[in-house]
């Protein structure tokens, strides 16, 4: 065969190839989004009302959020509460695929952290009542098997169909099979780019809640002067496991720490927001040695990013009325609420005109970094400052 022969066969075979469809985006498609950056009215990410933690870190409809941590820190339990409060404050409904948690331990969590109390202090109505809430804002899937990340995917777009949430939570993402054979950095880009495409193409969110790689745990406070020394560091992006190819991906990339064995400050978990792809949007990285500090509620139920009360304490009505979530409702305008056996027995700290006045000038929850602080050794602090409890 000759070189022209050779030449020829080539070009028939990649003219026999299918050839993809040149899709140009249009000037005129992004009007609207002109429009408003124009006129500073694009759209926020959501908030869950608290300063500290919406000035880093807002849900965005249809990112790729990661969260990554060392074990035992708490990373699920704090997800969890996380996608409570955005239901709570903005309707975002959620499926889970839990791996590492029995079904009824995580719908429980759920249900203490939406109410701020434990099951056995609820009436039957209370917990009916809440049984009803579960049921319309989450889905979990029952773990029968393991499944790859694609079995996964389709189950949460059946369940997106059929019941119409916002959201998918994997965790962890480890816990997801793997094709025996295939080579692992490959393999998990592709996870990573169909989780995306799922995204995209679905207008979903998705969390995938990653551990670490063997070098975080050897990541030791070898300070003498800290207070931390001995301790495990934070880890960072590069200690994921599997390498930056997730943090690349990801839309939001979060670390949470905590010192689970450190004598007075075991219970505050800090939230580093290493990275936020959008910030037009809202949100933004938190500074290196400045995470966002929570502190678990008693009895675990929920957690507290300010001093008065948590996020989902306080919830307004109409912009009107204040709402302990179980001990029923103030009327508002003109509309009745029916309170059954739902007595109100808690009625907030300051008053109703303030707390709506708080809400519309985003100062509900307004903490600065004055109101809580981890030690620092450097200015011979060794507690944590900050009014207690939260």
């Amino acid at each position: 065969m000759s070189n022209v022969e050779d030449i020829l066969g080539i070009q028939k075979e990649e003219e026999s190839k299918p050839r993809v469809k040149l899709d140009l985006y249009n000037f005129s498609e992004g009007e609207e989004y002109f429009q408003k950056v124009r006129s500073k009215t694009l759209e926020q990410g959501l908030g869950v009302g608290c300063e500290t933690l919406d000035a880093h870190f807002r849900y965005k409809q249809g990112n790729f959020v990661i969260v990554h941590g060392i074990d035992n820190v708490g990373k699920s339990s704090l997800c969890w509460w996380k996608l409570v409060a955005q239901n709570v404050f903005n309707q975002i409904k959620t499926v889970f695929y839990c791996t590492e948690n029995k079904e009824r331990q995580l719908i429980k969590n759920l249900l203490q952290y939406r109410c701020g109390k434990i099951l056995h202090e609820l009436t039957d109505i209370q917990f009916r009542s809440l049984q009803g809430w579960f049921e319309d804002n989450f889905k979990v899937i029952r773990i029968n098997e393991d499944y790859n990340l694609e079995q996964v995917l389709d189950q949460v777009g059946e369940v997106q169909y059929k019941y119409g949430i916002h959201n998918a939570m994997i965790d962890p993402y480890n816990a997801l099979s793997v094709p025996k054979g295939v080579n692992g950095h490959d393999y998990h880009l592709e996870c990573c780019n169909a989780i995306k495409k799922h995204n995209r193409v679905n207008n979903l969110s998705t969390w995938i809640n990653c551990h670490p790689n063997t070098e975080a745990y050897r990541n030791i406070d070898r300070d003498k002067d800290s207070v931390f020394v001995g301790h495990i560091k934070p880890p960072t992006k590069g200690h994921i496991d599997g390498g930056a190819k997730f943090s690349a991906k990801a839309d939001e990339f979060l670390t949470y720490h905590r010192y689970t064995e450190h004598g007075s400050t075991w219970m505050y978990t800090q939230i580093f927001v290493r990275k936020v792809k959008d910030t037009e949007t809202g949100g933004k990285p938190t500074p290196m040695n400045k995470p966002v500090t929570c502190k678990m509620n008693a009895n675990g139920c929920g957690f507290s990013f300010d001093p008065q009360q948590t996020p989902i304490g306080l919830e307004l009505i109409g912009y009107s009325d204040w709402v302990d979530p179980m001990q029923g409702y103030y009327s508002y305008g003109d509309v009745p609420i029916e309170q059954t056996e739902m007595k109100i027995k808690h009625k907030p700290k300051i008053s109703i005109e303030q707390i709506e006045h708080n809400h519309r000038s985003g100062e509900v929850f307004k903490q600065t970094s004055n109101n809580f602080e981890l030690p620092n050794p450097e200015q011979g602090d060794y507690n944590p400052k900050g009014n207690a409890p939260f």
